[in-house]
């Protein structure tokens, strides 16, 4: 891994945790594509802290 690369370590608990919601509403976010996107990993899906950063501020200035 470069210096420059990030992990992508957030798991769906930790997302629902970031966003304050369920666990079952980010999984069914993400199954009608409503989350930034992912990686899969196994069975397991994970995102980058900075994507997931990024999208809520998008999110923040849609919806200003």
């Amino acid at each position: 891994m470069t210096a420059t690369a990030e992990r992508a370590d957030l798991e769906l608990k930790d997302l629902a945790e970031i966003l304050g919601v369920s666990y079952t509403t980010v999984y069914r976010m993400k199954n009608k594509g409503e989350l930034p996107p992912h990686i899969k990993v196994g069975g397991l899906f994970r995102w980058r802290r900075s994507t997931v950063d990024n999208w809520i501020e998008e999110q923040e200035l849609a919806n200003a």
